[in-house]
């Protein structure tokens, strides 16, 4: 009986292509979050409540959190790119 059943012929390059592009929205779907995550947490550090919410280690670190934020921008820019490219 186990002759009758029918094998599903599958696609190869089709599969990685899917899978990738289902890795690549992943990671940007989490850069996405983190961005989010980070803005809210600069924002708040550099409100007058700041000093209040945050130790001042945390608040030293401000201006590389900012930065942070930026480079996310540019990957994102840049992952926009790559995927206009291919369409």
């Amino acid at each position: 009986m186990m002759g009758d059943e029918l094998a599903e012929i599958i696609d190869l390059q089709e599969y990685r292509e899917k899978k990738e592009a289902a890795e690549h929205q992943e990671i940007v779907d989490d850069i996405r979050r983190l961005q989010i995550e980070l803005r809210s947490m600069t924002e708040e550090m550099d409100s007058d409540a700041g000093p209040y919410l945050y130790q001042q280690e945390w608040l030293d670190q401000l201006p590389i959190l900012m930065y942070i934020d930026t480079m996310l921008d540019g990957y994102y820019d840049i992952q926009n790119d790559d995927t206009s490219e291919k369409t």
